[in-house]
């Protein structure tokens, strides 16, 4: 958990650089474009995306004989950054669509490579979800109007779900389902039960 935490939290800044051409802008502490706020955000995404299954189900990682992919990990990282990169600067429309539509491939691939994380990437990417819909009920409710200040909702779908923007569900979902999964594939490593009831 804590060394994905530390690789989102460095990537982060990066990730939001794309995405606040043309996806959402919002504010930072001193006015930047992109901000320290951003590596907080990928620090904690990251490591929760990483382990939110194992705390919800009581699990806990155990050596695969299946080896991990290191270098596969580095390509997938390499490839979301150039899908944001083609959606923000050759068609900017498709910034967001086209992390999603690369999330997507990526845990699928793990998946392919590893069919028993299938529950966990479903579920990690569910409890995500849940996670995100609660932060930002709190979040719409302590700054109202904040989604459409930030989000350019004319250049996404549009589509809110108790407020909140289609897409960043849709990312949540897609952040469990691949770095669920990422995190047992890549560290050569299985899951095992704590406590059974």
């Amino acid at each position: 958990m804590l060394i994905l935490s530390v690789i989102m939290g460095i990537l982060g800044p990066f990730a939001e650089f794309f995405a606040t051409h043309n996806y959402y802008h919002p504010y930072t502490l001193f006015g930047t474009r992109v901000g320290f706020e951003d590596v907080l955000i990928g620090f904690f995404y990251g490591g929760v995306g990483a382990a939110i299954y194992e705390l919800f189900f009581f699990k806990q990682r155990n050596y695969s004989s299946r080896p991990g992919s290191a270098p596969g990990a580095a390509f997938a990282l390499i490839l979301a950054f150039a899908g944001m990169y083609a959606g923000a600067f050759v068609y900017p429309p498709l910034t967001i669509y086209g992390l999603l539509a690369v999330m997507f491939l990526v845990g699928t691939s793990i998946i392919v490579y590893r069919p028993n994380l299938i529950k966990h990437a479903f579920v990690s990417g569910a409890l995500m979800v849940a996670l995100t819909f609660i932060f930002f009920q709190i979040f719409i409710t302590i700054f109202p109007g904040i989604v459409n200040a930030w989000w350019e909702l004319d250049k996404i779908s549009g589509i809110l779900i108790s407020g909140i923007p289609l897409e960043e569900l849709l990312f949540a979902f897609l952040w469990g389902y691949v770095l669920g999964p990422a995190s047992e594939a890549v560290a050569k490593m299985r899951l095992r039960d704590v406590l059974k009831f």
